[in-house]
């Protein structure tokens, strides 16, 4: 029994020295880095600008334009119904009216209708719709046109 009780003891002994050894190393390696590149711990831009980046331009000082709701049916021989709802993002000093939505809404309409269902699938169907529209609008707006919103897309 006595061996059992020694054996326990040596065992915890030696895990307790090995846990000892490895922090010790592991705090020595990051005292190490910090000396060496003592900067690791800086960072150069806030978080809100990382972000920022990473998600595309600012939305400031832009104001979105709806765009009334477009229904029509793709090309193709099925009967394939779509939805969308977006806006425009426009500066705010961008004079708005109901009938430049309406021409964007018409010619968005006209595209809609030569495109087939295949074309507009998955993400990069979507994304290739998206940059589509988007060249639309800017040929009827111009440059002001800074991107445009969806707010629903729906296909029946």
């Amino acid at each position: 029994m006595s061996t059992g009780k020694k054996s326990l003891s040596s065992h915890l002994v030696s895990v307790l020295l090995i846990t000892l050894v490895a922090s010790t190393a592991g705090g020595g390696a990051g005292w190490f880095l910090l000396q060496w590149k003592p900067d690791l711990l800086k960072t150069e831009k806030p978080a809100a600008t990382a972000t920022q980046e990473r998600i595309g331009p600012s939305l400031e000082g832009l104001v979105p334009m709806p765009i009334p709701t477009i229904i029509t049916n793709l090309a193709g021989p099925g009967r394939v119904w779509v939805r969308l709802e977006f806006s425009v993002l426009l500066p705010v000093k961008f004079k708005r009216s109901d009938a430049l939505a309406a021409q964007i809404s018409q010619d968005t309409i006209i595209f809609l209708r030569t495109l087939e269902l295949e074309q507009i699938e998955g993400p990069l169907g979507l994304s290739f719709l998206r940059e589509d529209i988007e060249e639309r609008v800017r040929t009827r707006i111009g440059d002001e046109a800074k991107g445009i919103l969806f707010s629903s897309f729906i296909v029946e």
